[in-house]
Parts: structure tokens; sequence; C-alpha cells
């Protein structure tokens, strides 16, 4: 009895080791199985039968779902990638045979502990201890929606379009870890192709990049993007062969819509970019206009290792700092040697010396001219590319040509209705011009685009600043802070609001993380918090004035508006005079600000009119 038990379990590991050696191969089914262990297939259906109670194919297929259980378990792949791996030619499919298995669909497993293999059939022998699990967890669950609902950035409200998509960042599988800018690249293509088609609503890459390797669900995603489709995709590149897999899902019902698998040559690259946005059109039932198709089919460089370096040079200006910014500029120039007419790695040195001249991070007058002269370029060589556009609309409103910038934010919108980033530039610029409700709704779309973007929120903060909604630019103040602490910019304002619904307290709080962020000591602050104890608000202003008026950077507008608060009116105007003629940080001393509602007891002044009338744009 028990050499027949040792002969049983010896025939299962046989059979077990060959399914696992065709665990990719989809058409590995009952035949091969029973050539593989050397046994006729009737003879595998009894054997089976008598001892596990099931046939060949239901074997096969629990054993594919429990190897599909350890890799998503493990967050080794996306599910359509796994669903390959495991012999299912059809993500579709294997979703429907998963869940009919475990009671639950893949998308799921990442929310479940690690328990043993267990199938819905198990699961319905103990229904009171399920019940009771159901319970404890719907309470957990709506207490940490309680919870999560409390914090400063609460899941989007917003209507869900009805073709509103996210593309969450490509895994990379490539054994070369590096290789993770060649899939942030597909991501950016994919993304790039889908915005310009009339119809659909595609989340920007500064959202979708927060659910990076997440443990929330698709519809959980789906709702806080204010998506109504998901596009998740894996990348696989080595040497000149390349696999892609990309799968459209049902955001609201976690249902898979299509899914497909791509080996190709890498040289090949840009085909199967178009034919996968060609498809997602298609399931979306959205009709491509010419233009759309030829944007879509557009190859734009025969060079694919300059390709590389400009997908390198994306990965880092998408980080914003002074460092990855200059290693962009470096990937940018490396492509333009291999192809000097890659007009998108033109635009992209237009976009890094524009972010970098703005921040201060090169001299200002030069890298506005180096951003227009390559960006010029860019359009010379494919005038289609809204990105330059739209960097030339900004340094336009940085000359206070308006007429000229809300030309170029209009091409831009046009050429790519979802670009997050023009819709951010447009309401700027309808904000310097005093249009305040336009801009609102420009701000409105850009959030629409790209929720979860610092910049956007704080451009919407200064929108409702300077309307005078003052507690609703304290709670995208708030926003701004959740998504990034390092971005300090917006914090003044967050202090003036506080000023203006007499929160002194907060207002003092706020002025000492903003001066800290100014390079001050924790002395410093401390006297700010000591002067406002013993001699109010008004004390803590006097002191800002005298730290801030012998430093090396003139805050003019901080200082102008400190001076109104305390009825100063000539020391006000004073620094508004002087940062007006200072180039490098008076520059945002223009019509808008002169028209806020903080300088209405200036208007009438003689040297306040004088200043207005000089700071007039061109016509």
């Amino acid at each position: 009895m028990e050499k027949e038990s040792s002969m049983d379990q010896s025939f299962l590991d046989r059979l077990n080791t060959a399914i696992e050696d065709n665990l990719e191969n989809e058409h590995f089914g009952v035949d091969m199985l029973a050539h593989e262990i050397g046994i006729s297939r009737s003879n595998l259906h009894r054997k089976l039968h008598a001892l596990k109670g099931q046939t060949a194919s239901q074997v096969i297929r629990e054993f594919r779902l429990k190897k599909a259980m350890e890799m998503l378990q493990n967050n080794v792949a996306t599910v359509s990638e796994i669903s390959y791996r495991v012999g299912f030619s059809n993500p579709s499919y294997f979703n429907t045979c998963f869940h009919e298995y475990f009671g639950y669909p893949p998308g799921k497993v990442k929310h479940k502990k690690p328990s043993k293999f267990s199938s819905k059939y198990s699961i319905s022998q103990n229904h009171l201890f399920t019940l009771y699990a159901a319970l404890v967890i719907i309470v957990l669950g709506f207490i940490s929606y309680i919870i999560v609902s409390n914090r400063h950035i609460k899941t989007i409200e917003a209507r869900i379009l009805d073709k509103s998509i996210a593309i969450i960042p490509f895994k990379n599988l490539s054994e070369d870890k590096n290789n993770i800018y060649f899939a942030e690249g597909m991501t950016d293509d994919l993304l790039n192709h889908l915005s310009g088609i009339k119809g659909l609503v595609v989340k920007s890459k500064q959202s979708s990049e927060l659910y990076r390797d997440s443990n929330k669900s698709i519809p959980q995603i789906g709702k806080e993007l204010g998506a109504a489709y998901i596009i998740e995709g894996s990348v696989q590149h080595y040497e000149d062969e390349i696999r892609i897999i990309v799968q459209l899902i049902d955001a609201k019902n976690d249902n898979h819509i299509w899914a497909n698998k791509y080996d190709r040559k890498l040289k090949n690259i840009f085909a199967i970019q178009s034919e996968i946005s060609k498809q997602i059109a298609h399931e979306l039932k959205t009709v491509l206009s010419p233009g759309n198709m030829k944007q879509i089919e557009r190859k734009p460089t025969e060079s694919i290792e300059a390709y590389n370096l400009y997908l390198k040079g994306r990965h880092f200006w998408q980080k914003r700092t002074k460092k990855d910014l200059e290693k962009s500029i470096k990937c940018f120039n490396k492509a333009l040697e291999l192809d000097s007419n890659y007009a998108l790695a033109y635009a992209g040195l237009a976009d890094a010396y524009y972010i970098m001249a703005w921040w201060g991070w090169y001299p200002l007058d030069e890298g506005y001219a180096k951003s227009i002269v390559l960006a010029e370029q860019s359009l010379k060589l494919d005038d289609q590319i809204a990105q330059a556009h739209a960097t030339l609309g900004a340094i336009f409103i940085e000359k206070h040509n308006f007429f000229e910038a809300e030309k170029k934010f209009k091409l831009a919108i046009e050429l790519n209705p979802g670009y997050a980033t023009g819709y951010l530039y447009y309401s700027a610029l309808l904000r310097k011009q005093g249009d305040l409700k336009e801009a609102r709704k420009k701000i409105d779309i850009a959030l629409m685009y790209n929720p979860f973007s610092p910049a956007i929120h704080a451009e919407s903060l200064w929108n409702y600043y300077d309307s005078g909604y003052y507690k609703e630019a304290l709670n995208e103040g708030l926003l701004v802070k959740e998504l990034d602490e390092n971005y300090h910019s917006y914090r003044w304002a967050m202090f003036f609001s506080y000023f203006h619904l007499e929160q002194y307290d907060e207002a003092i709080k706020e002025l000492q993380i903003f001066v800290t962020k100014e390079g001050f000591s924790n002395t410093d602050t401390l006297e700010i918090r000591n002067v406002y104890i013993n001699s109010g608000i008004d004390g803590a202003f006097h002191l800002m004035i005298d730290h801030f008026s012998n430093q090396p950077k003139i805050l003019y507008i901080f200082l102008a508006r400190l001076n109104v608060f305390l009825g100063k009116k000539e020391e006000a105007i004073s620094f508004l005079e002087a940062g007006f003629h200072d180039r490098d940080y008076g520059r945002w001393i223009d019509q808008v600000e002169l028209s806020n509602r903080d300088y209405q007891n200036l208007h009438l002044h003689p040297r306040f009119i004088a200043l207005l009338e000089k700071i007039k744009p061109e016509e």
C-alpha cells in the first residue's frame, strides 16, 4: 500500500514537471501531456480520475492557475503578462477562469493575504467563516475609507468621462534594469498618440506615475484618476528583440476588454506603437481623423539609438531637478548628434532650457533665447509638435507678448487636446490678463487631465487667491503640500490667505516654513514666533521686511504686500518700482500682480498709476 502511494506520488510529480516545463505553451494539452509522461490518453484520464477525481484538462488548468496565483502574489508582472506566461493566449479568458476558480478576479490578488490555494468550491464549505470575514472586511474597509477621506488629497469626485483613459507606467521586465526609460518611453509615446485623438481624455503621465507598482485595485485607481479605462502593460527588451504586452481594462467593472502580445524586432518599434494606438481607438469606438492617422503613423527618427537617447532624456526631464535637467540636455544633444533632423529632441532641449531658466538654474535671458531657437527648429522640422508651441507661448508670456502667447496655446491644444501643460500655461496667461473666470476654466481642464500635478494645483491656488477665495486657495495649498512638500513657491500665498482670514497663528506657521525654505536658520524662525507673540502680526511683518530687504535675492512682491498690509503705501510702491527694473527677481511684477485686490489702496496713487502704464503688454 505504501509502495502504491509512493508510485502515485511519483506519477503526479512527473505530471507536474511536464506541465511546468510547457507552462507558456498555450497549445500544451492532454495529448501532449500523455506523450510527455509516456502513457496513453485514456490511461491518463483513468489514473487522474482515480487519484484526484479530475480530468486531465482540469489538472492542467488548475496547475496553470495556481502558478498564476504565485506570480500575482509576488507581483512579478501585469495580469496580461502572467496570463501569457501560464499558457493563456487570451487575458480575458484567463480572467474568467481565474475568477471562477478562486472566487475573485486576478486584479484583487494583491489585496489578499497570501494563503494556501483554494477554489471557490472549497471556500463554500465554510459559509459562516466567510460571512464573518466578509463582515469584518466591510467594516474595516468603511473605517479605512473614512480615514482616507479625511486626508487632504481626496478622491477625485469629478465626472468620469465615457472615454477617459489613464496609462499606468509600463513595467520593465528586461534583465537590464537600466532599460526602465525605454518602458517609460513606450508609456509616453502611447499617451502622446492617444492624447491627440478627439473624444479621448487621456490622463497625464505625472498623475498616472503615482500608481506605479501600486497595490490599489483597478476600480480604485480609475475612480481616483477620474478614468473610465486603464491601460497597463510591460516591455521586455533584449538586444534587437522586443516583447510588448498591453491590455485595456474597464476600470469600473475591472473587466479586461482587450489585450495583445507583440514579439517583434526593435527596428519595428514605431509600427508597434501605431498598431497599439489604432487598436485601442478601435476598441473604444473612436473614429480616427486623417490628421490622427498621420500623427500616429509618423516615424520620428530612423535611428533607434537616437530614439533611446531621447527617451532617456525625457526620463530625466520629468524629474524636474537641476541635476536631472542637465542630464536630459546631454541626452537630447547626443540624440541630435545621431540624427540632426530629430524634431522631438529639439523640442526636448527647448523644454529643458525653459524650465532651467524659469527656476533660476540657468541665466534667464540666455536660457529663454536658447529655448526659442530650439523650439523654432523643432517646428521647422515638424510643425505638429504641441510641446514646442506651448513652450514658445510660455516665453511670450514672460516677454509680455500676450497676443502671440495665446495663439501658441490655442494651437498646442488643438494639436494635442490632452496636453495638460498647455492648459496650465493658457490659464496663467488669462490670469495675467485679468480674466480670472476663463483662467479658472482652463486650469480645471488641466486638472482633469493631470489631477496630481503640484504645478497645476499651485496655479489653481493663485487663481483662487487673486479671486479673493482664500479658503479655496488654502485647500489647494494643502493639496500641493501633500503632492510635493518641496514645492514651496506657493507657501507665501498660503501665508497671505491665512492673514486675510485673520487666522494669524496659522499664518505665522506658514511664514516660518516659507523663510526656512528661503535659507533662514531655526533661530530666525524662532525669532518670528517670539516677535509675533510679543508684538502681534504687524511686528512679524516689520521683522520680515528688515530681514528680506538685506538679502541678495529680493522678494519684491512679498515685501510690497507686507508694506501694503501695514499701510505703508510709499514703501510698497518703491519695492514694486525696484522690482520692475530687476530682470531676475522682479519679473513677476506685471499687470495681473498690480491689479490684485491686495493693492486696491494704491490704485489712485500717481506713482502706482505710472508703473501700471509701464507694464502694459505688447499689442
